[in-house]
């Protein structure tokens, strides 16, 4: 299987261009990221959607699968990973909610709410 080199063309900005907006408007950064990867995968196989899979399969082997492999690219994934987790754990308990609120309190406001 050939792959197109497109590091010279201004075509290579497309897919995450295409993931970040899709991120921003929907609010679905998986399903974003997920369209950022497979735009990727068939602008380096010529467009060709069996390509493509098989580079985005190829590619997710050689991260986990090596002869040798990168331990520090799993630890990588494994920190992304909990980040996610600790962000989501976030979201659902309500704690983004106090920050999302309309009008700030100041620290002053809460000592004299408190005593």
């Amino acid at each position: 299987m050939e792959l197109t080199i497109l590091s010279d063309s201004p075509l290579s900005l497309l897919a995450p261009v295409v993931a970040i907006i899709l991120a921003v408007t929907t609010r679905k950064v998986l399903l974003s990221l997920g369209a950022g990867i497979v735009i990727g995968a068939l602008l380096l196989a010529d467009l060709n959607p069996l390509n493509g899979l098989r580079a985005v399969y190829e590619g997710f082997l050689s991260v986990f699968w090596r002869e040798v492999p990168d331990i520090s690219n799993i630890y990588i994934l494994l920190f992304l990973l909990m980040l996610g987790m600790i962000s989501s754990l976030i979201s659902v308990s309500g704690g983004e909610a106090g920050h999302l609120a309309s009008g700030h309190v100041s620290v002053s406001e809460l000592d004299q709410e408190h005593s």
